[in-house]
């Protein structure tokens, strides 16, 4: 399985990478329920579209592929396993 690296502070982990890296305006629709460091839930059929890559970090963590600007249902935000989300099945 492909991977990238996730840095938070000063450790850098490998994380699993789909075969097809996200694209810019891409919509995921969330299939597996789960809970965000900034304490927001996301619900089986929620969407989230891809705005842009950045190298904001908000929580400190940077992934080697770049972050992504998010529009969600709660808010627009920065995440880091955009693609870790898709090669595990959480978002397809």
């Amino acid at each position: 399985m492909k991977t990238y690296q996730i840095s938070v502070d000063n450790f850098t982990g490998n994380a699993p990478c789909p075969d097809v890296l996200p694209v810019e305006g891409q919509e995921l629709t969330i299939v597996v329920p789960f809970v965000t460091l900034a304490r927001k839930m996301y619900f089986a059929g929620d969407k989230l579209k891809l705005v842009r890559r950045t190298k904001q970090a908000p929580h400190g963590r940077v992934s080697s592929l770049g972050n992504w600007v998010v529009q969600c249902p709660h808010m627009i935000s920065i995440w880091t396993n955009i693609e870790w989300m898709m090669a595990e099945g959480t978002v397809k």
